[in-house]
C-alpha cells in the first residue's frame, strides 16, 4: 500500500493503523491523495491484485476503499 501510495496517490499524509479486537487483526493504511481510479479491476492494477492475492494466500481479506474526504483506505483483515 505504501509503494502505491508514493507512485500513484500524490498524498502529502498518510496514517498506519494496527487493530487487534476480539482475535481479529485488521491493518488499515489511509492516504489523502487523488484516490482510486473508477475501475480498479483493470489487468493493469498489479498492486492492487497481489495485496488481495497475498491477505487471501493468508487466510484474510483485503478491501480497498474510497474515503469520503478524498484518498483511499487499504484495510487487510486477518
Amino acid at each position: 500500500a505504501l509503494s502505491n501510495i508514493l507512485k500513484h496517490a500524490a498524498a502529502s499524509e498518510v496514517s498506519i493503523q494496527v487493530i487487534n479486537k476480539r482475535g481479529e487483526v485488521t491493518l488499515s493504511v489511509c492516504d489523502n491523495g487523488r484516490g482510486l481510479p473508477a475501475e480498479t479491476s483493470r489487468p493493469d492494477h498489479y498492486g492492487l491484485i497481489i495485496m488481495r492475492d497475498r491477505a487471501k494466500s493468508l487466510h484474510g481479506r483485503c478491501d480497498i476503499l474510497p474515503r469520503s474526504g478524498g484518498g483511499t483506505e487499504v484495510r487487510v483483515s486477518f
